[in-house]
């Protein structure tokens, strides 16, 4: 029976050569790219405005936590609250991007390594963009510490630099002298 047809079979080998040559032929060309994995972010308003932040610029995302005020001539700061423990500095999150300071604030976001925290109007849930529909702010007049929109579907969110925004901070902050004597 060698190299006779028996029920649909491929007496020349063809279709067995055809699958060994697309089999090579997969390891022959270059990786198809990658797409990239999505990007997290968390939705929250700020004056009524839509912003995203991104999930790796945070450490936490809590609210009703009481900020004990302290007296202070940074308009933007109002208070410190107690996060796992430690005091941490509270900002309003609206006023350091040019928003009128908050009455008060129900949602607080703890920066990456837990520095300081932000807080803000609402919180409007998290979002999954993937990483082509985030892009460089075009307009040369965008506010301090937002450089990127988040685009998802016919919805877009200026993304806050939380990084940039703790430094902004750090920056006018007063600086110690540690060598004194």
């Amino acid at each position: 029976m060698r190299g006779q047809a028996v029920d649909g079979a491929d007496p020349g080998g063809t279709r067995a050569a055809a699958l060994r040559a697309a089999f090579d032929r997969a390891f022959a060309e270059p990786p198809a790219p990658e797409r990239g994995a999505p990007l997290d972010f968390l939705s929250v308003r700020l004056g009524g405005d839509p912003f995203a932040i991104r999930l790796t610029d945070t450490a936490g995302l809590f609210a009703d936590r009481k900020i004990t005020p302290v007296p202070t001539t940074v308009a933007e700061f109002r208070g410190v609250s107690g996060f796992r423990g430690v005091l941490v500095p509270v900002y309003d999150l609206g006023a350091l991007l040019g928003y009128a300071p908050l009455q008060s604030g129900r949602w607080l976001v703890l920066a990456a390594g837990g520095a300081l925290a932000f807080v803000f109007d609402a919180f409007e849930g998290h979002i999954r963009v993937p990483p082509e529909g985030v892009s460089a702010r075009r307009d040369s007049g965008s506010a301090h510490g937002v450089h990127e929109i988040a685009r998802l579907g016919d919805r877009a969110w200026p993304v806050i630099d939380i990084p940039a925004a703790v430094e902004a901070i750090r920056a006018r902050l007063p600086r110690s002298n540690a060598s004194k004597e």
